[in-house]
């Protein structure tokens, strides 16, 4: 019976196996030790490469998030009330540093209730305006019945520069006036006389209620005691 081809070569093997045997048999504490070495060399490999893989998830950067910060800003505009003798009365947001001229553009500019000489006299189209401020254009009407008045400038033109006023005697002068001198006047008190103080100068006495120093109630009470130059 003819072998066949696999038990020829299970034969081949076993020949070859068996040929090594003298050879494992001389070295065989060496071979023992050289599998050792080679297995903790591919343990230790495979150990380094997990030990990294882990330490490139632990360093792995991600976004930040810091918190957020209430930082205060300054208001970069201001609102200012216009009413009376204008086109379009209401509040207005203006620019910090913004001027009558603007406001009374901003308002759509002046009606035709209101007087044009009397307006220009005592407002002052280059004023910078403050926030919360409050402009009233007094009406024809207003005028006429006595609601709002005007003091009386004599102008010597010989010195141009100088305006004096016709004030009546005994009259507190608002622009030279001492710190007493205000507190002595009705509705003046301490903080109210220091404001005047500081908001010197003033075009007219109106100023102090159109800038709102004094309520309209106090400067009703107050208005026939003082004047300005």
């Amino acid at each position: 019976m003819t072998p066949s081809r696999f038990s020829i070569m299970m034969g081949i093997m076993q020949g070859f196996v068996n040929s090594f045997k003298p050879i494992f048999a001389s070295y065989r504490n060496e071979i023992v030790l050289l599998s050792i070495s080679i297995g903790i060399c591919i343990a230790s490999a495979v150990l380094f490469m997990q030990s990294n893989t882990t330490e490139l998830k632990d360093t792995a950067v991600y976004p930040v998030a810091y918190p957020s910060q209430n930082v205060k800003k300054t208001p970069a505009d201001m609102v200012i009330d216009v009413s009376g003798a204008v086109q379009q009365p209401g509040a207005y947001r203006l620019p910090l540093g913004s001027r009558m001229e603007d406001a009374i553009k901003k308002a759509g500019g002046l009606s035709d209730s209101c007087e044009k000489l009397f307006f220009a006299r005592n407002y002052n189209l280059a004023r910078i305006l403050t926030d919360q401020e409050k402009i009233y254009i007094p009406t024809q009407d207003d005028l006429q019945s006595g609601v709002f008045g005007e003091n009386t400038h004599v102008l010597d033109y010989t010195l141009p520069s100088t305006m004096t006023s016709a004030e009546d005697p005994g009259k507190i002068n608002l622009n030279t006036a001492s710190q007493d001198e205000l507190e002595s006047l009705p509705t003046i008190g301490e903080v109210t006389a220091k404001k005047i103080l500081d908001s010197r100068p003033f075009q007219s006495v109106d100023d102090v209620w159109k800038r709102n120093i004094l309520n309209v109630n106090s400067f009703e009470q107050v208005k026939e005691f003082i004047t300005v130059n």
